[in-house]
């Protein structure tokens, strides 16, 4: 199988597999991955590790 052509189907595969990144999330109700750049919660968890 020449280059190119493995090249289209590996760029196929990831265009098929994207909108999972978009659905597998919601599906196990895990949060944004934006979430944890909060400062409040960062700060909570900073402290939180100083006790330690």
């Amino acid at each position: 199988m020449k280059l190119i052509s493995k090249f289209w189907i590996g760029i196929a595969v990831l265009i098929v597999l994207s909108p999972l990144g978009l659905i597998l999330p919601e599906h196990f109700k895990a949060g944004s991955a934006w979430e944890s750049g909060e400062p409040m919660k960062c700060k909570s968890l900073w402290d939180m590790c100083l006790k330690v």
